[in-house]
């Protein structure tokens, strides 16, 4: 692969928004292939591909090439440098290691926990919507 291709590949898959609407999308389009072919099978088969999407959201760190940071405390403000309160106790602008630290926990700790859990809970029960609609 390319260096081009592969740099698009990084911002598609670092990109916390996309990712989720990629989650989201695989669901309405689970959903909506269950009712045209009257088979929730469909809906179970695309709780796989959510997991999918939760372990790339939780490889977040490692495809953007920046691992996450311990907590450093500055005197000044006794707020850690890699938190966005910090830079605003001290009227400065946002850089950029910040907004991405933010970025990397939110995709770690919230989004690839949640899409991963929902994923497993459709992929494991889906396909048994079958029996509320009584097709199968």
């Amino acid at each position: 692969m390319n260096k081009k291709n592969d740099t698009k590949l990084k911002k598609i898959f670092s990109n916390n928004f996309l990712m989720s609407a990629m989650a989201v999308g695989c669901v309405i389009l689970g959903i909506f292939l269950s009712f045209v072919w009257k088979d929730f099978t469909w809906f179970s088969r695309f709780g796989s591909i959510l997991v999918g999407i939760g372990i790339i959201l939780l490889s977040r760190t490692f495809i953007i090439g920046v691992d996450l940071h311990i907590p450093v405390v500055m005197q000044e403000t006794g707020l850690n440098v890699y938190e966005r309160a910090h830079h605003e106790k001290l009227d400065d602008t946002i850089p950029k290691f910040v907004i991405e630290e933010e970025k990397s926990r939110f995709a770690i700790g919230v989004l690839s926990p949640t899409i991963s859990f929902l994923g497993t809970l459709i992929w494991g029960f889906g396909d048994l919507l079958n029996r509320l609609f009584n097709w199968c």
